[in-house]
C-alpha cells in the first residue's frame, strides 16, 4: 500500500477515536430542549450517534463518500432511527436546526465566510446553538487545513453570540 493511501485512510478515520460524550454533556448545559440537529462534516458519525442517543433528531452531512457509507452501515447495523444521512448537493433548509455541530471541519472549508453566511448559519433557528471546534492551523501535519483569522467576527455578523469556550469546543447561540 502506498504511503499516500495509508495516510488518507489514517486521516479519514482518525476521528473514530474521539469520544463525543463530553461535548454532548456540555451541550446539555446550554439547552434542555432537544429537536432537530445537524452534524456538519460528521466523519465517522460518532458525534451523530451520541446526539441521537441523547434524544436529538440528527441529520448527518459529510462530503466523503467513504465516511457516508460507513455511517450508513452503522445506522443499518444498530437500527438507528432518527439519524439521516443527507446529500451534499441539496441546500440546507433555513431555520430548522436547534443545534449544528461542526467539529474539526470548518478549517477544511475553502470559502468559509461565504459558506457560513449563505448556507450553514441560515439553517440554525432563532435561539439555536452552533458547537464548533476548529484548528485553523496549516502545517506539515495538517496540509488540508485553511487558515481563517476572522471566524469569531463572521459568526457574530451572522447573529451568533459566544456562550461558552471549553476544551471540547465552543458553543454559540443564535440571537
Amino acid at each position: 500500500m502506498s504511503s499516500c493511501v495509508a495516510n488518507t485512510r489514517t486521516y479519514l478515520f482518525a476521528n473514530a477515536v474521539h469520544d463525543p460524550r463530553p461535548l454532548v454533556e456540555r451541550l446539555s448545559e446550554h439547552t434542555a430542549e432537544r429537536g432537530r440537529s445537524l452534524e456538519f462534516g460528521g466523519g465517522t458519525g460518532n458525534l451523530a450517534i451520541e446526539l441521537l442517543l441523547a434524544g436529538w433528531e440528527v441529520d448527518y452531512l459529510e462530503r466523503s463518500a467513504l465516511q457516508k457509507d460507513f455511517v450508513t452501515f452503522r445506522i443499518d447495523q444498530r437500527d438507528l432511527r432518527g439519524l439521516r444521512v443527507l446529500n451534499t448537493w441539496r441546500p440546507l433548509e433555513g431555520g430548522v436546526y436547534r443545534l449544528v455541530t461542526a467539529v474539526d471541519v470548518l478549517e477544511h472549508v475553502p470559502d468559509l465566510e461565504q459558506f457560513l453566511r449563505e448556507r450553514l448559519l441560515p439553517a440554525i433557528g432563532s435561539g439555536g446553538l452552533l458547537a464548533e471546534a476548529s484548528a485553523f492551523v496549516r502545517n506539515i501535519s495538517n496540509p488540508m487545513h485553511h487558515e481563517h483569522r476572522t471566524l469569531d467576527d463572521t459568526l457574530a455578523a451572522g447573529g451568533l453570540e459566544l456562550e461558552g469556550d471549553y476544551p471540547e469546543g465552543r458553543v454559540w447561540r443564535k440571537k
